[in-house]
């Protein structure tokens, strides 16, 4: 692949659209502290909560089979059972039509008054409703959820540290790292700047992101290990910029089948799929991102200059 410019002598550059974005969101996520809000929008799974699984007679009668439950009429009344908590002073976490035609929904700490309220304003609103289930998350469970998360990153980056430094040297395994930060620090400013939910799909995601991103790095890695091996290019700089290009093709092509599905998932996928699909897709993004751009120009940085 022709070479129109130099990846990295414009490294300041890429490390800037990065920073630029992060620091946005530190911003943001800021502003919402003075305002004694929480800059993430966690999800019940970490703050604890309460689940209800509910049968509405009016799905049963409008919506028709279980295959409708995709169908405009079913978004509708999504959307008015929502309005209807939202009328109602309830912060709804998330609603989902099941396949068997039932109403999840997950909302903050209720007591047993407040479910009763709630009840009583839906079969006001919507008929006869039948409470099949009622789950509750405590906010102790909520907090060892959320320490468990950040241990199971924590631990995965390291696994992934430990392989790279194995598999090439130090400074490699370094770069990847510091990548991998990079791809983890971008999604979540994404998380802030648009309130997505951070909730256990969320973690998921993101050991999904850090597993494609490490990939597509790796390859690179072994392009500029055997470049390293050969004579023919005199300077380091030249060899990374050298070993990008080859694996560029590759790395674009990989990334646009992967993103076009992440992309008919959040186009065409369930309510419930969306928010998944998004953060896959930002972080896709991120990670093919970060493999040509930032993992290459900090192994520059890091990796000791013998010319």
């Amino acid at each position: 692949m022709k070479k129109p410019f130099s990846i990295i002598e414009k490294k300041n550059l890429w490390f800037s659209l990065s920073l630029l974005i992060i620091c946005i969101a530190i911003f943001v996520g800021s502003s919402r502290f003075l305002k004694q809000e929480n800059p993430f929008n966690l999800g019940i799974d970490f703050t604890g909560g309460s689940t209800f699984l509910l049968a509405f007679q009016e799905i049963d009668t409008h919506l028709g089979p279980k295959q409708k439950i995709q169908s405009e009429e079913a978004r509708l009344f999504l959307k008015q059972l929502r309005n209807t908590l939202t009328a109602s002073n309830i912060k709804t976490a998330s609603l989902q039509l099941t396949q068997e035609g039932y109403i999840s929904i997950k909302t903050s700490f209720f007591n047993q008054q407040d479910r009763k309220a709630m009840m009583k304003h839906l079969t006001e609103r919507f008929g006869t409703i039948i409470l099949l289930e009622a789950d509750i998350i405590g906010p102790s469970i909520g907090t060892e959820l959320r320490v468990q998360s950040i241990w199971m990153l924590l631990a995965v980056s390291f696994v992934l540290l430990l392989y790279i430094t194995i598999r090439f040297e130090l400074y490699f395994g370094f770069a990847a790292l510091l990548a991998l930060i990079h791809d983890l620090l971008i999604v979540l400013s994404m998380a802030v700047l648009f309130q997505l939910e951070i909730n256990v799909a969320f973690i998921a995601a993101l050991l999904t992101i850090l597993g494609y991103s490490i990939n597509d790095t790796i390859v690179i890695f072994d392009r500029i290990r055997e470049n390293l091996q050969k004579t023919g290019i005199p300077h380091f700089k030249n060899l990374l910029n050298t070993a990008i290009f080859e694996t560029m093709r590759r790395s674009i092509n990989t990334s646009v089948t992967t993103i076009l599905v992440c992309l008919a998932l959040f186009l065409f996928g369930g309510i419930t799929i969306k928010p998944f699909a998004l953060i896959l897709l930002i972080g896709f993004l991120s990670g093919t991102y970060s493999s040509i751009f930032i993992a290459a120009p900090i192994l520059f940085i890091t990796k000791p200059k013998e010319d």
